[in-house]
């Protein structure tokens, strides 16, 4: 719901929200300046490329687990081939050639261990999810965890279903003894209890890897 994506963004996750609000504005200002205000470098046009790190088009492998940098290519390097003809004693252009290389698109930044663990304590058990690796795996952890919780839901409707197919049995000996017809859950049931709270714990670890994937995916997404 609205209301809930917006405590995601504005309480549980104000940490990521507020680090790609601060990356927009110092990637914003270095297109627009050349360099960034916020650069401890004033002046970087006599530092050799693979010293640089302020947000740039370029900027090299070692600085991989920069965060500031995590939305830039790294190791981009353009090639240019011009082919001459000598012709009659003159030099012609005859073609141009154009490349550009760059480093495979990876978020090294938010490293490749377990995602979650250093998430809010709010969010539960998901420090303890398992889900680990790039953006490939995580994408392919996310279907398990959706699966999951589907396959949860549907033990958690069943138990519910089942439990109100026993009150309907006993519906007309409680009516002849002079009860009311009940159709509230009690707590105390396990069946009921136990897929609820497994509901709960696999709808946390699902968000929770999606956002990581969603941050994730931008970096990866903008070094392309």
């Amino acid at each position: 719901t609205p209301r809930y994506l917006q405590n995601q963004a504005d309480v549980i996750r104000s940490n990521v929200t507020s680090a790609l609000c601060d990356r927009y504005d110092k990637y914003y200002n270095s297109v627009l300046s050349g360099i960034s205000p916020d650069a401890t470098i004033e002046d970087d046009s006599h530092v050799e490329l693979f010293e640089r790190r302020i947000p740039r088009p370029f900027r090299p492998s070692n600085s991989r687990g920069d965060e500031l940098l995590a939305g830039i290519g790294f190791n981009v390097h353009c090639q240019g081939l011009s082919i001459d003809v000598l012709q009659n004693g003159a030099v012609k252009p005859a073609a141009v050639h154009y490349s550009v290389t760059h480093g495979a698109p990876a978020d090294h930044a938010a490293g490749f261990g377990v995602q979650g663990v250093d998430e809010s304590t709010d969010l539960g058990a998901e420090a303890s999810s398992g889900a680990r690796g790039g953006l490939r795996r995580l994408e392919m952890k996310r279907l398990e965890y959706a699966k999951e919780l589907e396959d949860t839901v549907s033990g958690l409707i069943r138990s519910v279903g089942e439990h109100f197919k026993m009150q309907a049995q006993v519906a007309s000996t409680r009516q002849q003894a002079g009860f009311k017809m009940s159709r509230h859950i009690p707590p105390g049931v396990p069946a009921i209890t136990h897929y609820r709270n497994k509901s709960i714990e696999c709808a946390q670890r699902l968000n929770s890897l999606t956002w990581n994937i969603a941050a994730r995916r931008a970096n990866c997404f903008s070094q392309a």
